[in-house]
């Protein structure tokens, strides 16, 4: 009983030091929580850089701090956007083939400056020989139907004048019956003078010949007045033939026109088409011309190479003027218009700047970026500028009364534009939001007030003093 006693006695004893160990360690632990908290507000604090700072004259002096007070300025300020350059809308073309057949020369190369009509390749195409005979038969063909057409006219015209000629031949028609019924009377008379013996023979035959002849003329004036008479009432006739013959001389005309445009379409000059209607000579190759002046910017087609109609053979590029393409806010619409000046800078010319105006304006707002597409002319005599360069633009926008802060006073951090309010002596940093701007003074939208006075000079050291 002893023994268990003494058992018994030890462990309550075990228990008692237990629970002070687990109470010891409870409040060791709750201490080092508090320290840590502690520590870390500690630590938040000295982060934490104060928001504003006073300085003392000599301070101020030693900082060469220098202040200027915020006001509303008529500002002439201007729009930075970044762009790219372009050649103009119907200033790069690219060329086709529109024959199939064999490339036989190539008489420009990449880079060479062409001028408008310049031939630039030859192309020997199977069509165009065929096309070209049929110009020199369709040529045959209208000579014949010229010379068809002309001995109708001659007819037609000749036609025309038989009402003089029916008239005449109806006038000696009647004369040659008059000097018939004469003769004849006057033969009778002889004749009967000569029976009863008193007129002589020769006075009877005299007068019997001259009846002959009378009678001879007036069967040959019937004849001529029945011959002019038919001629007369055929005229709707030779109208008509005379008609066919115009209409076949056209209808040759036409097709031979045909032929020209189909030859002047696939490249054939006028000088060429003289040529080949001129000797009757088949040449069979067909030009590749320039349509503008520019530059060969590129080259898809080799000597020898068979091409088929529409495979892109070269492309000019005229650059005497370019277009800078960029893209405003449409907040930023009502201040640009169609000849806004514009000056435009690339980094491939450092110092050097461009100018030109806004030549174009979309009519359509990008849903997603809510920025509007425009485009600025620029001359480019010297071919310094480039397709494809990136340009950046600074349009100049009309001058308006706007809160202005010094560009000096404003500094960068966090992503955001600060400066530094001056207050007698103390200065505070404030955020602002800014607008457009010009060279010297940035417009205000917001976190400055009229007669605030900024800090111009001395920004980087004031902002040492402030820790931020």
């Amino acid at each position: 009983m002893q023994g268990v006693s003494k058992r018994m006695h030890g462990s309550a004893v075990r228990l008692k030091y237990s629970n002070l160990i687990a109470s010891l360690l409870c409040a060791s632990l709750l201490a080092s929580c508090s320290q840590k908290e502690e520590k870390s507000e500690s630590n938040a604090d000295q982060k934490e850089a104060p928001n504003s700072v006073t300085v003392s004259k000599e301070l101020s002096d030693d900082l060469k701090i220098k202040t200027e007070a915020v006001e509303k300025r008529m500002l002439a300020t201007s729009l930075h956007v970044t762009g790219q350059i372009h050649p103009e809308f119907g200033k790069e073309i690219s060329l086709t083939t529109r024959v199939a057949g064999r490339v036989v020369d190539i008489l420009v190369t990449p880079g060479q400056h062409v001028k408008a009509g310049q031939v630039l390749a030859l192309i020997d195409s199977q069509n165009v020989s065929e096309l070209q005979a049929e110009l020199i038969e369709a040529k045959s063909k209208l000579q014949i139907a010229r010379a068809h057409q002309d001995r109708e006219e001659d007819i037609y015209d000749e036609q025309l004048k038989r009402p003089k000629a029916l008239i005449a031949a109806r006038e000696h028609s009647t004369e040659a019956k008059v000097q018939l019924e004469l003769t004849e009377r006057e033969f009778k008379r002889v004749e009967q003078l000569h029976k009863e013996g008193i007129a002589a023979a020769k006075d009877y035959f005299s007068a019997q010949a001259n009846y002959a002849k009378a009678q001879a003329a007036f069967r040959q004036a019937s004849s001529d007045l029945q011959r002019e008479e038919q001629l007369f009432q055929n005229k709707a006739m030779m109208k008509r033939d005379f008609q066919l013959a115009q209409a076949e001389t056209k209808r040759e005309e036409q097709h031979l026109n045909t032929l020209k445009q189909r030859l002047r379409f696939l490249g054939m000059t006028e000088k060429m088409l003289e040529q080949v209607l001129s000797s009757g000579k088949i040449e069979g190759t067909v030009p590749i011309l320039a349509p503008i002046d520019g530059l060969i910017t590129h080259q898809d087609i080799a000597m020898g190479e068979i091409v088929d109609p529409g495979k892109q053979a070269l492309r000019i590029s005229d650059l005497s003027t370019v277009s800078v393409t960029a893209d405003i806010s449409e907040v930023d619409l009502t201040h640009v218009t169609i000849g806004t000046k514009v000056r435009v800078h690339v980094t491939g010319f450092p110092g050097k700047f461009f100018d030109g105006t806004v030549s174009y304006i979309s009519s359509h707002v990008n849903p997603d970026s809510r920025t509007v597409p425009i485009r600025s002319r620029l001359s480019n005599p010297d071919l310094k500028l480039k397709a494809n360069m990136f340009a950046e633009t600074d349009i100049e926008l009309s001058p308006r009364m706007v809160l202005a802060c010094p560009k000096s006073a404003v500094l960068e951090r966090d992503a955001h534009k600060i400066v530094y309010l001056s207050n007698a002596g103390t200065y505070k940093e404030q955020r602002i939001i800014t607008g457009s701007s010009n060279e010297k003074y940035y417009e205000v939208i917001s976190g400055l007030a009229p007669g605030d006075k900024v800090v111009t000079s001395g920004t980087l050291l004031l902002k040492t003093e402030l820790g931020t």
